[in-house]
């Protein structure tokens, strides 16, 4: 049962592929059925004291996976304005130069950085935008905001980490 969070997050490569479906039932089951494993892969690991070094790099990139192949074909569909696409993105786009501060310092060898709350409800409000974009509803400005505030957040506490685990 120690493999049970790594098959739950796993099966979001496969939940994604059924976005090329254009059945609209496929893609809100796709979307919600991401949201519950999600929650559930980090819920059993740590509960039952089942996390793994493969489980803990598995997650977000099944996450990132998810997210990325949905929303292009969204983009592909519906064509969304720029400002909404860079926004969806920020956080990841954060990370990403945080991944590459730590490469050039050297830092990223040995370095294990646990997933923050703030990416995780970053995740959640970006499956929340993408069944809203699947049901044809209109997304304000506010979920954006809210990602750009927590990109801001994630930064801080993915720095914050870094000076923990130096110590």
């Amino acid at each position: 049962m120690k493999i049970l969070p790594n098959i739950l997050s796993s099966s979001r490569f496969i939940l994604a592929l059924l976005f090329l479906s254009p059945i609209l039932a496929l893609r809100i089951s796709a979307i919600t059925l991401a949201l519950i494993t999600d929650f559930l892969d980090g819920y059993l690991a740590r509960k039952n004291r089942w996390s793994s070094r493969i489980g803990s790099l598995l997650d977000p990139i099944a996450d990132r996976f998810f997210i990325f192949f949905v929303l292009l074909i969204i983009i592909l569909e519906q064509h969304p304005p720029v400002w909404q696409i860079t926004l969806f993105f920020v956080r990841d786009i954060s990370v990403g130069i945080f991944a590459l501060y730590l490469f050039k310092k050297g830092a990223w060898k040995n370095l294990k950085l646990d997933a923050t709350w703030c990416g995780k409800i970053s995740t959640v409000i970006q499956l929340f935008i993408l069944l809203s974009l699947t049901l044809d509803t209109k997304v304000g400005p506010l979920p954006y905001l809210f990602l750009l505030i927590l990109a801001v957040m994630n930064w801080n506490e993915l720095f914050n980490n870094l000076q923990e685990k130096r110590r």
